[in-house]
């Protein structure tokens, strides 16, 4: 089970607006392409981000 935390994020972006504006336009994107947009999708695509420090 996965829990739904930041910490894991913590190297990948800045800080916290920073996580929530990709986070808003990943989802935007997948919706202007007529997909449908699950939570797991979204954190798949966080997870597989670099980290930035």
């Amino acid at each position: 089970m996965s829990y739904i935390t930041n910490e894991r994020f913590k190297d990948k972006f800045k800080n916290n607006f920073d996580l929530v504006n990709f986070s808003i336009q990943f989802a935007r994107e997948k919706i202007k392409e007529e997909e449908s947009v699950a939570l797991s999708d979204l954190l798949k695509e966080l997870e597989d981000l670099p980290d930035i420090k």
